[in-house]
């Protein structure tokens, strides 16, 4: 006779001696043979890897258990503070044990913003402030900008310039202060010297010129023309300049953004005509004076200069087509010349693209000595684009208004499928256009020039999946249940040999 082991011993037990005492053999009285089973035993190992690779941050955790036992594992503490888990409940990380069982933890560096900042003494930004990423443990350094306003001069900075990553945030400060400027300036007057009557008109010409050095801001120049006499203002051209009647003075201000590092002279140039009232005759020299001022942030100067001076008064309306937005003159202006007193009447006129939005309560005007303007506001025309989405499955977004005849915003209207969806249609105005099938994300190039509303719509569809793995499930059971029935008739045969 021969006796094998029981093919129908609970799972999880494995047979201690596949030959037990008496499992064969010529029989000759009742003989009784005892197969033993055990719990097989079984190994857990825990794993503390960096990221993307199999470096160890901490020695392996072993345990042996018996099939069926329970166990739970956990991030180790061994792992530097500099890491992070990434993964803290990996596959496998708790449950029942039933063959031997690995748990892989995946560690990274931690990330830290490292902050620079480029500042002048009122804590004002002089260069963009940079943030990058680094990592604990990393080593950083740090350096002056290289774009700092060339008035400006290095002064200190903070300790933690560099040094080792080990906190979430480092902010670094470079300090910067400010030069000194310094201004080389002059103011000159000449004109008209002989005057045959009181009643000729006398010009004046008025150069300023100012060097600068170690500056970059705002500078303002103020140039004030004193006369001797009471000027008629009604017939006098002053070139724009403001006229005092109470001390007999004319002034320009001019405020300018100036940089003495690309271009460290400012000129200026006056010419003006004057018509004095009650001139006194008995007088041999008429003495004209002329101030100039600068005034920068940090430091100022004044020059002055003496002579005569005459002109004639033209009078000039210019009639300027303005974008009410952006302030920019939106066709060349239309400049009228007539005499003082003459009437002139603009009329607006018709722009593509815009539309006329505001226009000077009075419609008709005079030519005075000094320069009138005339403003006609046009308001840019918008049209728009909108999205929609036919019923569910997903979202669509990129509104926006845009001007009339501009492009809209490139790729700016993105279409997301839900999970479970792709996108089915796209219509453009109720036109469809053509997608590839089974898309779950779509980006939309721009609309170019337009001139017209534009309506996106989309719609979604349920994302048919098939699974892979089913088709090998099933030849898996199918094996095993041939396996199981050649087994038992093998089985079959034995106990009947047996017999």
């Amino acid at each position: 006779y021969t006796t094998t082991k029981s093919n129908s011993i609970p799972e999880g037990y494995v047979v201690v001696s596949e030959t037990p005492d008496k499992y064969k053999g010529t029989i000759s009285k009742d003989t009784e043979v005892i197969y033993y089973y055990k719990l097989k035993d079984v190994k857990l190992t825990v794993h503390h890897y960096k990221e993307g690779t199999t470096e160890k941050l901490a020695d392996d955790e072993e345990g042996n258990y018996k099939y069926g036992d329970s166990y739970t594992t956990n991030v180790s503490n061994l792992v530097s503070s500099n890491y992070e888990v990434v993964n803290s409940n990996p596959e496998h990380h708790d449950g029942v044990i039933k063959e031997d069982t690995e748990v892989i933890y995946y560690y990274k560096l931690k990330e830290a913003n490292l902050i620079v900042q480029y500042l002048d003494e009122k804590n004002q930004e002089l260069s963009k402030t940079i943030t990058s990423k680094v990592y604990y443990g990393d080593e950083y350094t740090t350096s002056e900008a290289s774009d700092i306003p060339l008035n400006y001069t290095f002064k200190t900075k903070t300790n933690n310039y560099n040094g080792i990553v080990n906190q979430p945030e480092i902010k670094v400060i470079y300090y910067y202060q400010l030069k000194n400027s310094q201004i080389d300036s002059t103011i000159k007057k000449d004109g008209t010297k002989l005057i045959d009557s009181v009643d000729d008109k006398v010009e004046y010409k008025i150069l300023y010129n100012a060097k600068i050095t170690d500056y970059i801001g705002n500078g303002k120049i103020i140039i004030t023309d004193v006369f001797p006499y009471e000027i008629d203002v009604t017939k006098s051209d002053l070139a724009e300049g403001t006229y005092n009647n109470d001390d007999k003075t004319v002034t320009w201000v001019v405020n300018t953004s100036i940089n003495s590092y690309v271009n460290d002279t400012i000129s200026l140039e006056k010419n003006i005509g004057v018509y004095y009232k009650d001139i006194d005759p008995s007088k041999r020299v008429m003495t004209n004076s002329v101030k100039g001022k600068i005034e920068l942030d940090n430091n100022s100067l004044e020059n002055e200069d003496k002579f005569n001076t005459e002109i004639k008064i033209p009078g000039k309306i210019i009639v300027k087509y303005i974008d009410k937005e952006t302030n920019k003159e939106l066709v060349d202006s239309d400049e009228s010349v007539g005499l003082v007193g003459e009437a002139y009447s603009p009329t607006p006129k018709d722009i593509l693209g815009y539309i006329l939005i505001e226009e000077p309560e009075v419609k008709d005007y005079n030519y005075k000595v000094d320069v009138q303007t005339v403003v006609y506001k046009y308001e840019r025309i918008k049209v728009k684009v909108t999205t929609k989405v036919r019923g569910n499955g997903g979202k669509i977004v990129g509104d926006e208004s845009v001007y009339y005849g501009a492009d809209s915003t490139d790729k700016k209207i993105v279409i997301n499928a839900d999970d479970g969806y792709v996108i089915d249609e796209v219509y453009i105005n109720g036109v469809k256009i053509d997608i590839l099938s089974d898309q779950s994300s779509l980006v939309l190039n721009k609309f170019v020039k337009m001139i017209e509303d534009k309506e996106v719509e989309v719609s979604f569809k349920p994302q048919i999946i098939t699974n892979p793995q089913t088709g090998s499930k099933i030849s898996l059971i199918i094996v095993i249940l041939v396996l199981t029935v050649i087994v038992y008739f093998l089985n079959q045969k034995k106990i009947k040999n047996y017999n």
